[in-house]
């Protein structure tokens, strides 16, 4: 009983963590203030990916209030699972940019606009790209959140790293940061 007792309190704090911590990663809010502009952008590339069967979820990547980038669902139409709209608006935003001059952009003047809150691969994405500053227009479920903090949590308990120190020598040749 105490092992339960003392499991469920890690369990707790380590969601309440979480929680917290995802605060101070990003500046979220739930509640985006939208031009005109900005309204009817997301919709009609929300629109494309309905009609391109895709669930109709779209992005806009903002510099200095202005759109860089836009995006839409196109799971489906491209068979590509990493089709969300949050990775094409990047996409979109660097296409248009070019790598180099988008790398040189100031982050905190970078916002991204969702229609939906972003998942964790497209989580990851904005944070490798220090892009902090998320906004999206629908939250996802309470439960959406508990099953995505139970996933982490079990990849954590069952990652595993394997050794292999002569092909790890190999890649830091070709990669010094490795």
């Amino acid at each position: 009983m105490k092992k339960i007792l003392i499991l469920s309190l890690i369990l707790v704090s380590l969601f309440l963590f979480i929680f917290l911590f995802k605060s101070e990663i990003y500046r979220i809010s739930g509640k985006a203030d939208l031009t005109d502009a900005q309204k009817k952008e997301l919709y009609n590339l929300a629109l494309r990916a309905k009609n391109y069967g895709d669930l109709p979820i779209s992005s806009l990547l903002l510099y200095n209030n202005k759109i860089i980038g836009g995006g839409y669902n196109t799971v489906t139409k491209e068979s590509d699972i990493c089709g969300h709209a949050e990775i094409n608006a990047l996409r979109d935003a660097i296409n248009k940019t070019g790598l180099s001059a988008f790398m040189k952009l100031d982050s905190n003047e970078l916002k991204i606009i969702s229609t939906l809150e972003p998942c964790e691969m497209c989580k990851g994405i904005l944070l490798h790209y220090n892009i902090r500053d998320v906004q999206f227009i629908k939250d996802k479920s309470l439960f959406s959140n508990l099953n995505r903090n139970y996933n982490e949590f079990r990849y954590q308990l069952n990652k595993q790293q394997i050794s292999s120190l002569g092909l790890l020598d190999s890649l830091s040749k070709l990669h010094p940061d490795y």
